[in-house]
C-alpha cells in the first residue's frame, strides 16, 4: 500500500468532512470513503446500537443493511460487538466466513448466505447509550489485509 497516498487521500477527507452540511452528508461520505480507501472493501455502514436495537446509517448498499438486521436478530457479529465493546477491543473480524466461526457461529453461517465473505468492525464512539461501529463488508472470503485494518 503506498501509504504516501493514503495520507493524502485522508487529509483531502478530513477537509472534505468539514464542508459537509449536515450529519447525514458527513456518515454518507465517511462510508463512501471507507469503500473507497479500504482495498477490497465492498459495502460499508455505521451500525448504531440504542440498548440491543440496530440502527443502519449511511450504508452504501443492502449487504451491509440485511448483516446489520442479522446482527441484531441474533445479537451477536463483529460489527454488534464493536458497537457494545467493553473490552477495550476496538476492531472485530471475520476474516473468511466459509470457515467455521465459534466466536459468532449463528451469525457466521447466516451471513455467508447473504453473500458476506468477510467483514471487520471498527468502534466509532461510545455516548451515553448509543454506541457505533463502522462495518465494512467484503464479498470474497479472505478479502482484506492487514492493510485493510490499518487503513480502517
Amino acid at each position: 500500500m503506498d501509504w504516501r497516498g493514503f495520507a493524502q487521500q485522508m487529509a483531502s477527507l478530513a477537509r472534505d468532512l468539514l464542508a459537509q452540511e449536515t450529519v447525514e452528508a458527513t456518515l454518507e461520505r465517511i462510508t463512501a470513503s471507507a469503500v473507497e480507501l479500504v482495498e477490497g472493501c465492498d459495502e460499508s455502514g455505521i451500525l448504531v446500537l440504542s440498548g440491543e436495537k440496530v440502527h443502519s446509517l449511511a450504508p452504501t448498499g443492502r449487504l451491509v443493511v440485511d448483516s446489520d438486521r442479522l446482527q441484531e436478530l441474533l445479537g451477536e457479529g463483529p460489527c454488534f460487538d464493536a458497537a457494545r465493546t467493553k473490552t477495550g477491543e476496538r476492531v472485530y473480524r471475520i476474516t473468511d466466513f466459509t470457515r467455521e466461526q465459534p466466536r459468532w457461529p449463528s451469525f457466521a453461517a447466516r451471513a455467508r448466505d447473504l453473500g458476506v465473505g468477510s467483514m471487520m468492525g471498527f468502534l466509532l464512539y461510545a455516548e451515553d447509550e448509543e454506541l457505533g461501529a463502522l462495518d465494512l463488508c467484503f464479498r470474497a472470503p479472505g478479502a482484506f489485509a492487514e492493510n485493510s485494518e490499518t487503513a480502517g
